[in-house]
């Protein structure tokens, strides 16, 4: 039995768990078709799926044709949660790009046609929903082929919902031939424009067999240079045996597929190399672990070696999943994908073999995330708990971030849209009964001062007993650099301060610093010279020469001209060229500053464009740039600098604090 591995992928709402309980149904896995809207299907069975009509992770299942096993994933169409597409593409060997005929090419559709390139595996695009009352597949086979030269139309249908007619075939229904047969000459060019020889007889006249042709798309397909595309509709099945077929023709078996293995490339062989690519947490049943096994055999109930973690790891019963239902197998080999609960050292990204070596798997990289909140609790108990529970979500979907941001000591939660973070929030609530508010972080402001200033810091207290005492004198000034931070001098002669209490003047000094005038933010880029001051042999102490210190700096703030300062990031925003101008309109509407623009290597026909940005203005952009680029913008950021915020900006922030 040969074994194959597939993924699912597209953009929302194209059809990909329809195509998948298709696929279950006629391969007789499943004796009736289930409905996303109706929330009965095999791979949507999340409840959170189920009550919002969409995936929001992968899923697996399998099934059989022509006597060979196919393991498959069914992955989300929402650039919310690319993360789970990624794994899934990463996981699997073969894909299966599924597009809703009624509409066009979207920004997350062109995402994982990028991504399909980018891994060169073999591809076949179906474009579904024939049935549907705005169905137009030549429209919906255009706006692909705008973005993407690699694929080739292979079907035309006959009638709104009968049937399809190969266009490599030698005869076509009288209603379509005509239309059949100039296709079919443009199908013939584009597949021997790919082989010289070939190309070279069909421009001289002679006639290419179909077997021929069909072979030479075999070998292109293999290899990622070609996409041959298919219609129908997963909902009445037309079309989808057609689709099977092609699959079974032109995929490439698990036992062929090379493995990237410490960047280099290795065939299968005995050795098991397998790596958990998705894990699942569930209250009730612990963690479930999906792998895929890329070489080699695993055994229930057998130990292997978790090179990642270099540790031995006990292996349970190996589940075959169908959805939530799981199915006991004694073993798997190479190209299956199988799941096992209850690992207790093995994570998403782990690489599992069955002896002690250094084997490393190149793991999906996940894209950077675009949107930031702060996260915590409805009560104290909620956020105490925030943390371990959200790392039990972060095991599932490393596509999420969750941290402390040490500038303001908030807890910050980053994913890839507000949909990713309300769902997670969602599912704190339903799994852990958790609540938890999510709202913009606050921005790290700073305070500088504009001026150099004299001051002394004297403080007095007079008990029954021993008094309190201590006097210093400092120079207060702006340094040359806000990312100096503070910077403290000694310029004490003479002993007027005794040596032991230097250190507590400075302590003062700091302390006071982290509360500036304005709006109580850390105040930066001053130099403190202490030049004098006087002590009490017997009054003197520590604590006297920290509140000295803390005075000093007080006065200090209210006489020299204290300014509000704001994180200026660097800013770099890759769009279509269509939308340049757009975007750095907007960019200069939020007192973004554009320092270069440049062609994206990675992406033809889109800019770089390369920016500085108040970080206030970014809390709030990834929305803003989705909407203005149609969802095709996407940008990275990062810290550069500090810089005066413009009075009336600093007056409204100061305002409303």
């Amino acid at each position: 039995m040969k074994r194959y591995t597939l993924a699912l992928i597209g953009q929302k709402s194209s059809g990909k768990t329809t195509l998948a309980e298709r696929i279950l149904f006629e391969t007789g896995n499943i004796s009736r078709m289930g409905s996303v809207s109706e929330g009965n299907t095999t791979n949507d069975y999340h409840r959170t799926e189920v009550a919002r009509g969409f995936s929001i992770q992968l899923s697996l299942f399998h099934f059989n044709w022509n006597d060979d096993l196919y393991s498959a994933i069914d992955t989300p169409g929402y650039s919310n949660f690319i993360g789970e597409a990624l794994s899934g593409i990463w996981a699997a060997d073969n894909l299966i790009y599924v597009a809703d005929s009624s509409d066009e090419l979207k920004a997350n559709g062109f995402r994982l046609l990028q991504e399909a390139r980018k891994r060169s595996l073999p591809m076949l695009i179906f474009i579904n929903k024939l049935d549907a009352e705005r169905s137009n597949y030549e429209k919906c086979f255009e706006s692909i082929r705008s973005v993407e030269d690699k694929v080739v139309l292979m079907q035309l249908p006959v009638g709104k919902t009968d049937s399809v007619v190969n266009l490599l075939s030698e005869q076509f229904p009288d209603e379509v031939s005509e239309k059949a047969l100039k296709m079919k000459e443009k199908l013939i060019e584009s597949i021997v424009e790919t082989d010289d020889d070939f190309l070279e007889r069909y421009l001289e006249g002679e006639k290419i067999d179909a077997e021929v042709l069909r072979e030479l798309l075999r070998k292109d397909v293999r290899k990622g240079a070609v996409y041959p595309t298919f219609v129908g509709s997963a909902l009445t099945g037309m079309g989808i045996k057609e689709l099977l077929e092609a699959a079974s023709r032109w995929f490439v078996r698990a036992d062929e597929r090379l493995i990237d293995v410490d960047e280099t490339q290795r065939k299968p062989d005995g050795t098991l190399i397998a790596s958990v690519f998705k894990t699942f947490n569930d209250p009730k049943s612990g963690r479930t672990s999906c792998i895929r096994i890329f070489s080699g055999q695993m055994s229930s109930d057998s130990t292997y070696y978790n090179v990642s973690k270099k540790t031995p790891e006990r292996i349970g019963t190996l589940l075959r999943l169908q959805g939530k239902k799981s199915i006991p197998v004694k073993k798997a080999t190479a190209g299956e994908l199988i799941a096992v609960n209850k690992l207790k050292e093995t994570l998403t990204g782990d690489t599992l073999s069955d002896a002690q070596n250094n084997i490393a798997l190149k793991q999906p990289q996940m894209p950077p995330t675009l949107i930031r909140y702060k996260i915590s609790g409805k009560s104290k108990q909620d956020t105490e708990k925030i943390g371990g529970y959200l790392s039990k979500i972060l095991e599932e979907d490393i596509s999420l971030k969750f941290g402390k941001d040490s500038r303001t000591g908030e807890f910050i939660l980053s994913g890839m849209g507000k949909l990713h973070i309300d769902i997670t929030a969602e599912k704190l609530k339903k799994r852990y009964g958790i609540e938890v508010i999510t709202e913009l972080p606050s921005v790290p402001y700073k305070e500088a001062i504009r001026k150099e200033v004299t001051v002394q810091g004297r403080y007095k207290k007079q008990t029954g007993g021993h008094g309190q005492f201590g006097d210093c004198k400092i120079v207060v000034a702006p340094s040359k650099s806000y990312e100096d931070g503070v910077i403290f001098v000694d310029e004490i002669v003479g002993g007027a301060i005794p040596r032991q209490y230097i250190p507590s003047v400075e302590k003062g000094v700091r302390d006071a610093l982290q509360k500036g005038k304005l709006g109580g933010y850390p105040v930066i880029g001053v130099s403190v010279r202490l030049i004098d001051g006087s002590y009490h042999p017997v009054d003197s102490s520590d604590l006297a020469f920290q509140m000295a210190g803390q005075i000093a700096i007080k006065n200090a703030l209210e006489q020299a001209n204290p300014v509000l300062l704001e994180p200026i990031d660097k800013v770099e925003i890759s769009c279509p060229e269509d939308y340049v101008g757009a975007v750095i309109g907007d960019l200069n509407s939020r007192r973004g500053e554009v320092v270069n623009m440049r062609h994206d290597e990675e992406i033809q026909g889109f800019r770089i464009i390369d920016a500085r940005m108040p970080e206030a203005e970014l809390l709030n952009y990834a929305p803003a740039l989705r909407s203005l680029t149609a969802g095709f913008g996407r940008f990275i950021y990062s810290f550069e600098k500090y810089q005066e915020v413009p009075d009336q900006i600093a007056k409204t922030i100061l305002k409303s604090e």
